[in-house]
């Protein structure tokens, strides 16, 4: 038991705490309750999951798979050779359109493209419009150097004509 005015420890049977000299009020003992007894809920039983492993199978390759595959392909190769030729125009061009078509052939027989063709018909595209900006700068190209040429050659007569002036004016100075 312990004072409730400075906690000092006292007696049993005491009525003033040693301490303090406070009066200690008498507690009427009761019977002492029985500490309540916790009991822990049943634990469920863990089971180990019954796993399955997959079954893969190999895909199923039918005649029509192999000839979309086939399909896709020519359409695919077609278009990078399309592309790599597109730098020097008509070629590429003429390339690119054949394998725009393979692509068109694939998507009437099978549905939407996918796979190669439809990376065949990315790279088609692709190859078509590079191929008309080569063949827009070929002609540039090609209108720029005959007009240099006809410069030079008229600027070549025209150095010839004053050079020609030049020595009759000074051959009559002399």
């Amino acid at each position: 038991m312990f004072c409730p005015s400075c906690g000092a420890q006292l007696g049993d049977n005491a009525k003033f705490c040693p301490s303090c000299g406070a009066a200690i009020a008498v507690q009427p003992q009761s019977a002492p309750q029985p500490e309540p007894q916790y009991q822990q809920p049943a634990q469920p039983q863990y089971q180990e999951p019954q796993y399955q492993q997959p079954q893969y199978q190999e895909p199923v390759r039918t005649a029509n798979s192999e000839a979309q595959t086939s399909a896709g392909r020519s359409a695919m190769i077609l278009a990078i050779v399309g592309l790599a030729l597109s730098e020097l125009g008509l070629p590429g061009l003429i390339i690119s359109a054949i394998a725009k078509k393979k692509v068109k052939a694939y998507t009437a027989q099978y549905g939407a493209p996918t796979g190669m063709a439809k990376v065949a018909k990315i790279l088609s595209t692709v190859g078509l419009i590079i191929s008309i900006i080569m063949m827009v700068f070929w002609a540039i190209y090609i209108i720029v150097a005959i007009v240099a040429a006809i410069a030079a050659a008229s600027m070549n007569s025209y150095t010839n004509d004053l050079s020609n002036e030049l020595n009759n004016f000074f051959n009559q100075l002399q």
